[in-house]
């Protein structure tokens, strides 16, 4: 087996992927805000799927991949603990929620598939 001559950590890698994910939505978010003299954040999910000749539930993904990159990746490299996850997954989708990028029924959807994945531990928490 060789070895490589640049040996790369998967904390590396992870951060370049993450990296190039978000240089690459910000440049199709600037280029969805090039049209108008105003900047409307609420519409950019709108100019996304514009520009990119989609659907407009493509662009409110994209859209709310951005602050999701943003919050959830350095939670999820920095803690193992389940609920600081969950907590960060909450918070962005209740961000891009208001911010009006998703439709609200995906984080009601999220919330209950969560209550019901922790149910019995909750109830064996209570039970005692």
């Amino acid at each position: 087996m060789s070895k490589s001559i640049f040996p790369v950590p998967k904390i590396y890698l992870f951060s370049a992927i993450f990296l190039s994910l978000i240089m690459f939505s910000f440049s199709m978010s600037v280029y969805a805000l090039e049209d108008d003299d105003v900047v409307d954040i609420s519409k950019l999910p709108n100019k996304l799927a514009e520009a990119l000749n989609a659907p407009l539930f493509a662009g409110q993904i994209l859209a709310s991949a951005i602050p999701f990159c943003l919050i959830c990746f350095p939670t999820f490299l920095l803690t193992k603990n389940t609920i600081a996850h969950i907590s960060a997954i909450i918070l962005c989708l209740g961000l891009t929620v208001a911010l009006t990028w998703l439709p609200y029924w995906i984080l009601i959807a999220l919330a209950l598939i969560i209550a019901l994945m922790y149910a019995n531990q909750i109830k064996s928490v209570y039970s005692r």
